[in-house]
């Protein structure tokens, strides 16, 4: 009896270092596909690893980042619901991990729960005051809040911790821009896009900032930059649509407006682009 518990325990063990071992395996694959932007490839890693070590909170938070980045990318709701489920998983197996609960925090800012969000953040802040995803969820939830300039302290409190992320001077851009700081906000901008190229958030940002000035053509650059990595993203070809507009060639920026509605047919500013130059053309 005791040789058979013995072969069992053995078993028992065997496997479950195999399953972790792939687990990890999966893991590493994972992380580098979405430190190279291949986000639905990272996610099927993820999950694949999930299947072999379902209570790993490391793995629900990378699945949960992942969800989050594709949330920021096309500014879909539906995916920043998913990554909190992801994030509340982790919190079932490490309730205090402050990267966790920082995540947790940016996440229910994107959803605009900002007393929510704001709890989180201070949480994981309080168990590690370097947590630069703390920061993050705070500075968000200030913008939120349309409190700017409290926004920026937050963000250059990450600079001080890591000068080179990417994200926190957008975020600041953004805040800079709500304020009438145009200027201020395209340095941001190109800071952005000198370290990570194709950002296409800061390339939008800093075509819509040149598109108002009317440097059309510079405008243009950027949206069709940001068309070169993420063709289906409408947000882009609306904006390349105005640009070509403000040149005059109007029959280019129909051929932008219409491709926008292709991709989201309640596109409201392509609707609109349409129907000025329809009107205005006589067409």
């Amino acid at each position: 009896m005791k040789f058979i518990i013995n072969i069992l325990l053995f078993l028992f063990i065997t496997c479950y270092s195999l399953s972790a071992r792939s687990a990890d395996e999966l893991n590493k694959k994972g992380m580098e596909a979405y430190n190279h932007g291949r986000y639905e490839e990272a996610m099927k890693y993820f999950d694949s690893a999930i299947e072999y070590d379902p209570t790993s909170a490391d793995l629900w938070l990378n699945k949960g980042n992942v969800y989050y980045k594709i949330g920021i990318t096309y500014e879909k709701k539906s995916d920043f619901e998913e990554a909190l489920k992801c994030y509340n998983k982790a919190l079932n197996y490490k309730p205090d991990n402050d990267n966790i609960l920082a995540n947790k925090g940016c996440v229910l800012a994107q959803l605009n729960k900002n007393e929510e969000a704001l709890k989180y953040c201070n949480k994981a802040l309080k168990i590690n005051p370097r947590n630069i995803n703390g920061w993050r969820g705070k500075g968000m939830v200030l913008f939120n809040q349309k409190n700017f300039e409290g926004a920026i302290k937050c963000y250059n409190k990450v600079l001080e911790i890591n000068p080179d992320l990417t994200w926190v001077y957008y975020n600041k851009g953004i805040s800079l821009y709500n304020q009438g700081k145009e200027e201020e906000a395209l340095e941001c901008y190109d800071k952005v896009l000198d370290i990570e190229p194709e950002f296409l958030q800061a390339l939008n940002n800093k075509g819509v900032i040149l598109l108002k000035s009317g440097k059309y053509e510079e405008a243009l650059l950027c949206f069709d930059r940001g068309l070169k990595t993420y063709p289906s993203c409408a947000k882009l070809w609306t904006n390349r649509g105005a640009s070509l507009y403000g040149l005059g060639r109007y029959d280019e920026a129909l051929l932008s407006f219409d491709k926008a509605l292709e991709i989201d047919p309640y596109n409201e500013k392509a609707h609109k682009g349409m129907e000025i130059i329809l009107n205005g053309t006589g067409e």
